[in-house]
């Protein structure tokens, strides 16, 4: 699965939007949502059980700095924590400070090596021994 970003206007679309991916097979696990609106974030975290993107906690001076800097700063981050560029999340900030809603769907290595693993053509043709 190759990770997957949409922009949307409202929370409606926010949600129809996060189970059509869960729908394809995408965990919730590897679903964040980002928006300039922490509480709307918030909610829809708690809504779904998608990720809020906020960036692992480093100690106290990581959390004063957090503190310090801008809502744009602070969303260039997450973005770029999730593996943007620095130009696409220039481009996704833009639309955030407006009021959009980014979804990004962004699966682990891991877990691709997982799918594929339990995906095994072999696996249909030799079950394990002792299922009826």
């Amino acid at each position: 699965m190759e990770s997957r970003m949409m922009l949307v206007n409202d929370q409606e679309q926010a949600l129809r939007h996060i189970y059509s991916l869960q729908h394809e097979g995408f965990p919730l696990s590897q679903m964040y949502i980002l928006a300039s609106d922490e509480q709307l974030v918030d909610e829809l975290v708690e809504i779904t059980g998608a990720q809020h993107p906020a960036l692992a906690d480093e100690g106290m001076t990581s959390a004063l700095t957090k503190l310090l800097r801008s809502q744009g700063q602070r969303l260039l981050d997450e973005m770029e924590a999730l593996g943007m560029t620095q130009h696409e999340a220039e481009q996704y900030e833009q639309a955030l400070e407006f009021g959009g809603i980014l979804i990004v769907a962004k699966p682990r290595p891991e877990s691709q090596v997982y799918l594929a693993a339990q995906m095994a053509p072999s696996d249909y043709r030799n079950p394990p021994l002792g299922y009826n």
